[in-house]
């Protein structure tokens, strides 16, 4: 039986490597309430691999709002694809 090695996060190669290093390195801290806070790796990845620019012209009103909630969107794939990745490392390891 053939396994594939593609994961369902959404996540680049490049992106995997980035939060696992950061992971192994730092560990990943809890929030308050005890939970993880996987904003911390989303600002380490942002700081590292900069999500591109949705924003368009300013000169059309229209597009800079479609464009708003496309990045508002985007963060929330990206906040949900770290936590899919760091809980299929949990189920690894």
């Amino acid at each position: 039986m053939i396994q594939t090695t593609q994961e369902p996060t959404g996540l680049s190669l490049e992106e995997k490597i980035i939060l696992f290093e950061n992971l192994v390195d730092h560990g990943l801290p809890l929030t308050m309430d005890g939970k993880s806070d996987i904003s911390f790796l989303r600002g380490k990845l942002n700081s590292i691999h900069p999500p591109a620019n949705l924003k368009t012209k300013k000169s059309d009103a229209d597009s800079v709002l479609v464009s708003d909630e496309a990045a508002k969107e985007a963060e929330k794939l990206l906040l949900l694809n770290i936590e899919r990745f760091v809980q299929r490392l949990r189920m690894v390891s």
